[in-house]
């Protein structure tokens, strides 16, 4: 019989940063792991036009705990996506660039409209 396989889905929200670790049996996700980081990335966005220096701060150390995590579970399957705070952000391609530097994988700024897809779809 095959191992499950794990997959890391890491979400990088305005508020918060999580990752929950998935084994794959069959066709079912069953939740392994999950943790998560309130950073606080979109905390005056509106104001500033950037990305909180605390909330990038706490994100990208988290990044290094998420990456050391998956590392020694020895998950290969990595999915990372932004939203709002990062796409929006006059500097969030620069923390992108450094966050997929830290974690390892390429991270996708969803559209708006993706946002709100997966929103409704409860992912």
């Amino acid at each position: 019989m095959k191992p499950a396989e794990k997959i890391a889905v890491i979400d990088i929200g305005s508020n918060s940063c999580r990752m929950v670790i998935y084994e794959q049996a069959g066709g079912a996700l069953i939740p392994y792991f999950n943790e998560k980081a309130m950073a606080g990335l979109g905390r005056d966005l509106s104001e500033t036009g950037r990305l909180s220096p605390s909330g990038r701060e706490l994100a990208l150390k988290t990044f290094h705990r998420f990456r050391a995590i998956t590392a020694s579970l020895k998950v290969t399957n990595v999915r990372a996506v932004a939203t709002a705070a990062v796409r929006e952000a006059v500097d969030g391609e620069d923390f992108q660039s450094q966050a997929e530097s830290i974690l390892g994988y390429p991270i996708k700024v969803l559209t708006g409209a993706d946002e709100a897809r997966l929103s409704a779809l409860g992912v």
